[in-house]
This record gives C-alpha cells, structure tokens and sequence, in this order.
C-alpha cells in the first residue's frame, strides 16, 4: 500500500504530453451530476490513451477506475474544496497539462482542525459528516503540503487523505488544466527511483 505522496516530474513522455494537451484543446466539456453535487469542466470521452503503460513506466501497475480531463477558468464556482475520493478508487493521480511558464495552481493537503484527521475514518460517521460539512470553510483546516502543478507533473495519492484545488477560486485569465485519475493498485508497488520522483511522508 502506498502510504506517501508520490510526485513523479516528466510523467509523460514528451510527445505524449503534447498530444495530451492538443486532446484537451478539443475537449468538450460538461457539467457531471455525481452524490447530489454538480461538477462543473469535465471532459470523460479523450479516453484512448494507454493510460496504465504511463503508471508502469514509474513502477506502477494499476487497475485504472476512470480518467478524464478537468478545466478550471476564471471566477467558476465549484461545488467542492476540501474533500476525499475513497467512494472512486483507492488512489487518485492529479496530472497538470500546463504551458511553460503559466502558473496551474497547486494540489493541496489538509488536516482537520476539530477532528485532527489528515485522511478520512469511515467507520466514524459523525466526524466524517463534520469533515464534510466543513470542506468549503478554509479556515475549519490547516494546510500541510502544497504542491505546485508543474508541466507535466503528476501526483499520486490515496484517496482518503483530504485534498484538495489550490487557490480555491481560479484567477488568472488562462485556465487551470489537468487530467485526473481514479485506480487502484495491482500489487504493493515502490516507484522506480530516478530524478523524476519525490516523495512526501505522511504523518
């Protein structure tokens, strides 16, 4: 079981990231209804990359459970802030599609200031109705990693640790781009050391 934050720079190879971005251009993107909540820039139908040979490239076979790009622009409203993914996957990847040099926000990590929870304890309901009820109040968390969404970047995390968008609103006049991935893990695997990896223990 992977129990880090795993950053792997230089996900894709290069051609790939570019087709990748020309595939975003033409995304069409919708609105999803998933739990009662609207989910605004999805686009789930560029889904003919051989997803889970990228993963293996970095040491990890996986069970891919979905992917599809995700765009924010300037001043959107969104539905979620802090949250955990544990209903998708085990493990979710956040891949940035950005341009060089444009800034892409950041992929952020939090622990709950009432209950102290980093990730999620399913079998206490009522704390995790609190969490809940409290992932769109910022000041209800404290920040504990901020990563920032570098070309090409992607970060690899199991789903039940609270994360979430960074800043919460998007500003800047060119959109936010990423893809985003939902698997689960076919062995207990370590990444493959090189240059191209980090990681971040969890407490």
């Amino acid at each position: 079981m992977l129990r880090s934050v795993r950053i792997v720079d230089d996900f894709l190879p290069a051609e790939i990231f570019a087709a990748q971005k020309r595939d975003f251009a033409s995304a069409r993107w919708e609105k999803v209804r998933f739990r009662n909540l609207d989910y605004r820039g999805i686009c789930s139908d560029k889904l003919s990359d051989p997803t889970a040979f990228f993963f293996a490239r970095h040491g990890m076979q996986i069970r891919l459970r979905s992917q599809f790009f995700r765009i924010y622009e300037k001043d959107t409203a969104q539905n979620t802030f802090i949250h955990y993914d544990t209903v998708l996957a085990g493990y979710a990847a956040i891949l940035s599609l950005a341009e060089n040099d444009r800034y892409n926000g950041h992929l952020a990590f939090w622990r709950h200031g009432q209950t102290g929870w980093e990730e999620v304890i399913q079998d206490d309901e009522v704390a995790v109705a609190l969490t809940e009820q409290d992932g769109m109040v910022e000041d209800r968390w404290e920040l504990t990693e901020l990563i920032e969404l570098l070309p090409n970047r992607c970060i690899i995390f199991p789903t039940k640790r609270f994360h979430s968008r960074y800043p919460k609103i998007w500003q800047e006049p060119w959109p936010r781009k990423i893809k985003v991935y939902f698997f689960d893990l076919e062995s207990n695997v370590q990444l493959n050391p090189s240059s191209r990896t980090k990681e971040i223990g969890l407490t």
